[in-house]
């Protein structure tokens, strides 16, 4: 991406905000959409800066299982118990794998996923290319 380092200090200012309110969200939100919204959102860059930095990690596996149960639970249009438990895994494991992203694969992730959203959202196969079956 052709990002000047101002666009490049926002989308990983992004990111780190999402940090916070994520977790809120997965725990105690009971509006699926905005629970989607946030912690979605927040998996799905963090399994697309894992894989443009080529990071394979067990907690990679559980990014992408938390992915699924997003998805899963929008398919469904509620989220259950297990949802949140593998939401809530899944951002356990973005924190243990934050130190390990590349700040500059996290803005591409952080991009893609906002030029998806403009465009109508993220769905399962914008997730697909980053989240093995």
């Amino acid at each position: 991406l052709n990002l000047t380092p101002v666009e490049r200090a926002v989308a990983h200012a992004k990111f780190s905000k999402m940090m916070t309110t994520a977790p809120l969200q997965a725990l105690i939100g009971e509006d699926l959409d905005k629970v989607l919204d946030s912690v979605g959102t927040l998996l799905f860059i963090s399994a697309a800066a894992a894989h443009h930095a080529g990071i394979l990690d067990p907690d990679v596996k559980i990014i992408h299982g938390a992915c699924r149960a997003a998805v899963q639970s929008t398919a469904e249009e509620r989220l259950t118990s297990l949802h949140r438990a593998s939401l809530e895994s899944g951002l356990l494991a973005i924190e243990r794998l934050r130190p390990k992203l590349p700040v500059p694969a996290l803005v591409l992730a952080s991009t893609e996923a906002t030029l998806l959203i403009r465009q109508g959202g993220v769905y399962w196969r914008d997730f697909q290319k980053y989240v093995p079956e």
